[in-house]
């Protein structure tokens, strides 16, 4: 198995789980995805740091490759 293999498996593992938790959500078996990032949120210093992970990722990937 290549290196490419692996990174389509991933990502195809990645969407399944994604689609079994939203699933989950819709039965009410799980809170849904959005309560989830609401509550994740909803102090100030984690918008904060999301602001700045998001900078910082942008920054690496946007001005670096650039």
């Amino acid at each position: 198995m290549n290196s490419r293999s692996v990174v389509i498996t991933g990502f195809v593992v990645l969407g399944c789980a994604g689609l079994l938790l939203l699933a989950a959500g819709r039965l009410g078996v799980l809170a849904r995805p959005g309560e989830i990032v609401d509550a994740l949120l909803a102090p100030r210093r984690a918008r904060i740091v999301v602001v700045l992970v998001w900078v910082w990722l942008g920054w690496h990937v946007l001005v670096r490759t650039g």
